[in-house]
């Protein structure tokens, strides 16, 4: 079926934005023989014309192949691109084929030469990836997520809890307020009908039972996810608690990136350093524990005692011969 004008245009310049070479033989075949190359000329004028008036963020330009889409900050895009890609490859967050998704987008963008350095710079990451266990797809998750909150709608759902005091399949009431990203999974911030807020794992939500009408008036402020990522190492569970620890063979800014908001307070014996965190005790321990003679935690005193006995039920699993 013959096709006019400004179909033709629109046409060739969704092909160039794909990141499709253009030619004038290939555009004559595919629009009609009788076209000539006056009229094809025409057409890139149209479509150069449009990208300037609109402020697109490429330029046409001819090359020995063709005529192609060129991204006007393609250095800047690039870079972005292929450091958000090693960041979606480090997550282990997505299914081996969302994870494909995630990378598509972002080389959707890039001119023809920089979306193959951009898959040759992440070929070897993505084919060494490997997704968590019980990956689930997460992407309509996600803007379930996104469109909820944006909408201050509550929630009615089940959920698969980890915590041992709660049964495998819970259903829960709550308003989902903003929603992150930690280590291996995405969370969302809810506040409970009961009162409170709690964490669920976006991976963890099975299904969304009802939506009704939120609360608007609420808004993300209300939950504090700066003071979260401050206070929580590992798991968003135990008491705040303020402690000191002593450490050997641990680089300093290891420890200083594992606890926002720390600080090393002197030098010690045997050319180790004094520190000072705040964080939820659990998760904390779970880290001090984790780098064993290392670390000697040296205040409070509950803290020093909760370790010891953690160390002496740990050594009943290693009996001497």
């Amino acid at each position: 079926m013959a096709i006019n004008s400004t179909q033709r245009v629109a046409a060739v310049l969704v092909r160039l934005l794909r990141g499709e070479t253009v030619t004038f033989e290939d555009w004559r075949v595919r629009y009609g023989d009788s076209k000539n190359m006056r009229t094809f000329q025409r057409d890139i004028a149209d479509i150069r014309r449009a990208l300037v008036e609109n402020e697109w963020h490429g330029k046409l330009q001819h090359t020995d192949q063709g005529i192609e889409v060129v991204n006007g900050t393609t250095t800047n895009v690039l870079q972005y691109s292929v450091a958000l890609g090693q960041i979606a490859v480090a997550s282990r967050a997505f299914t081996r084929g969302e994870l494909k998704q995630v990378l598509a987008f972002l080389s959707a963008r890039l001119d023809p030469t920089d979306k193959q350095l951009f898959n040759d710079t992440l070929k070897m990451a993505q084919n060494s990836y490997f997704p968590l266990s019980r990956a689930v797809p997460l992407l309509a998750r996600l803007q379930a997520m996104v469109d909820v909150i944006s909408a201050h709608q509550r929630l009615t759902f089940t959920y698969a809890s980890s915590r041992p005091s709660e049964h495998a399949i819970q259903t829960h009431e709550a308003q989902p307020e903003t929603l992150f990203f930690d280590r291996f999974y995405f969370y969302v911030v809810m506040h409970l009908d009961t009162g409170g807020y709690r964490l669920f794992r976006l991976d963890r939500i099975e299904q969304i039972v009802r939506v009704s009408d939120g609360d608007k008036r609420w808004s993300p402020n209300h939950y504090s996810l700066q003071e979260l990522r401050e206070h929580t190492h590992l798991m968003d569970r135990g008491s705040m608690t303020t402690f000191r620890f002593k450490a050997w063979g641990i680089y300093p800014q290891t420890i200083l990136d594992q606890f926002p908001q720390s600080q090393m307070i002197a030098s010690c014996e045997r050319d180790g350093y004094l520190f000072e965190a705040t964080a939820k005790d659990m998760g904390a321990t779970m880290w001090l524990l984790s780098q064993g003679p290392k670390i000697q935690v040296v205040s409070p005193p509950s803290l020093v005692a909760k370790i010891r006995d953690d160390l002496k039920a740990m050594l009943q699993y290693y009996p001497e011969d």
